[in-house]
């Protein structure tokens, strides 16, 4: 599959990586600073990047609910962390319901998106969604991106984060 010959030629760590839990191998201390790594620049829990890798075979259209499921995951707790208060981990939550919810139209659309990589996303907006939903998928990576951020550097200042 053209995703996983992209995954060698760009990241061979990460390759190594999906073939090993594919193939149900202990993940070296190395392996899993991967994972992490994965994890936290999806915004996604570990278990559900691990998920995703073992499935990069499978046709992007057959793991569309997974990304709708995960979308309203993800966004649940964004609300509920800002519900209290915590801006820091709501806006990590909100950057994996957009990542998901971009996931979840590219899987409608057979078309398969490494989601550590922002490029990727942005390239399936440009060239994948109709030009009514550009604009509004654009901004959502945008905001999402922001409050991504966030979660690293704690850069909201007190008047956005009273909104």
């Amino acid at each position: 599959m053209i995703v996983l010959r992209e995954i060698r030629e760009e990241w061979p760590e990460i390759f190594d990586v999906i073939k090993k839990l594919s193939a149900g191998v202990e993940l070296s201390r190395e392996d899993e600073l991967w994972l992490n790594e994965l994890s936290s620049v999806s915004g996604w829990d570990r278990s559900d990047v691990i998920d995703d890798l073992v499935n990069l075979n499978i046709d992007p259209s057959k793991r569309a609910e997974r990304y709708l499921k995960l979308f309203r995951k993800y966004y649940r707790e964004a609300l509920d962390f800002a519900k209290q208060n915590n801006t820091t981990q709501a806006g990590e939550k909100i950057w994996g319901a957009v990542v998901a919810l971009i996931k979840y139209y590219a899987a409608i659309k057979h078309v398969p998106i490494i989601h550590w990589n922002r490029s990727k996303l942005e390239r399936f907006i440009s060239n994948q969604l109709p030009k009514n939903q550009r604009k509004l998928f654009r901004d959502l990576l945008d905001k999402a991106s922001v409050m991504h951020e966030h979660f690293y550097e704690k850069h909201l200042d007190e008047i956005i984060q009273a909104l």
